[in-house]
């Protein structure tokens, strides 16, 4: 994606080579994980985020990008702090800079719309907001042993 969008000034194979062999080091890659699910719908938001945005011919593809990127967040909501890079994607390449930044956020609050209609509809809301908006952000503290069976010498 990234040698036919000519990103890099000499094409080659070495990011790819690179991901190829760290993701066979790690045991993320082997089972699928929301966070596979989630780099895979980045992967394919790249190509509408870093071509460059015409004013009027080619909005529709930021918006896709947008929505790619939100697919991602609904998989594994860490990843959408690659809005932030994608951001800085459409400063670079877009001729309109808010209009295109704000056509990427529709099409990044398109997937939760969609899915939040749904569960207003079934009346659990509330429960999409606790397991998916607040839980990834709940950090919590388990120590293997007891506080109070610790040596205090």
């Amino acid at each position: 994606t990234l040698n036919r969008h000519q990103v890099y000034a000499g094409k080659g194979y070495i990011p790819a080579l690179l991901y190829l062999l760290l993701g066979s080091l790690t045991f993320e890659f082997d089972m699928l994980t929301p966070l596979l699910i989630g780099s895979t719908f980045l992967i394919l938001s790249l190509p509408y985020i870093i071509t460059i945005s015409r004013e009027g011919f080619e909005n529709n593809r930021l918006f896709v990008g947008g929505f790619m990127v939100g697919l991602a967040a609904l998989s594994y909501l860490p990843l959408a702090q690659f809005l932030l890079l994608a951001a800085f994607g459409v400063v670079l390449f877009a001729s309109n800079t808010f209009r295109s930044f704000l056509l990427m956020l529709c099409g990044f609050a398109f997937p939760y719309a969609v899915l939040t209609t749904y569960y207003l509809y079934t009346n659990t809301a509330s429960h999409f907001l606790k397991m998916h908006l607040l839980q990834p952000w709940q950090f919590g503290f388990n120590p293997l042993v007891p506080p109070s069976q610790l040596p205090l010498a």
